[in-house]
């Protein structure tokens, strides 16, 4: 479990989900609708594992939020615009996605993006950079829906200003003297 930050903790036993087996393969998927993320890990020699996340039960008011995307541009080819970029931000907390449910050989994800709030209600606002360039910002949407955006509605804005940070690394091949 993500403790905030970089911390996590080891919770498999208790979410039950710390049975032994050899898997080669995992999707993440909301099974169920109800805006968490459901967990199916294939196994090989074993059937498959189904884990059903309810950290939303629909019976009870929970503490916690999600906010769901489905990402639609029907005239053109990316109908589901494989490489959209995704910022939310909501409070202190920044968010990022790229729109890419492949995971593997024959492997992909829920098509939806999955945003966790936490406790807040809303998220202050959403960025969409779609693979042509074109963005879509919205603001103050509530929380615990399935927002469909469409890539018809984005508008072409000038590329913003952002002073990038010095690279860590830097490309000294030429100058090393190390001869391959």
């Amino acid at each position: 479990m993500n403790n905030k930050g970089i911390i996590f903790s080891d919770e498999s036993a208790a979410g039950g989900i710390n049975k032994k087996a050899i898997s080669n393969g995992a999707a993440s998927v909301d099974l169920d609708n109800d805006g968490d993320l459901d967990l199916v890990v294939n196994n090989i020699n074993s059937e498959a594992f189904v884990f059903l996340n309810n950290t939303f039960d629909q019976n009870k008011e929970s503490k916690s939020h999600s906010l769901r995307i489905q990402l639609k541009d029907s005239a053109r080819r990316n109908q589901q615009a494989f490489g959209a970029k995704l910022f939310l931000y909501s409070g202190e907390l920044v968010q990022m996605l790229e729109q890419n449910p492949v995971r593997g050989y024959f492997s992909s994800i829920d098509q939806r993006l999955f945003f966790g709030l936490g406790e807040n209600v809303y998220a202050d606002s959403l960025r969409i950079i779609w693979p042509d360039g074109r963005r879509t910002l919205m603001r103050h949407i509530k929380a615990d829906t399935l927002l469909t955006v469409y890539a018809e509605q984005a508008t072409i804005d000038p590329e913003p200003n952002i002073s990038m940070p010095p690279f860590l690394f830097q490309d000294i091949t030429g100058t090393s003297g190390i001869s391959y």
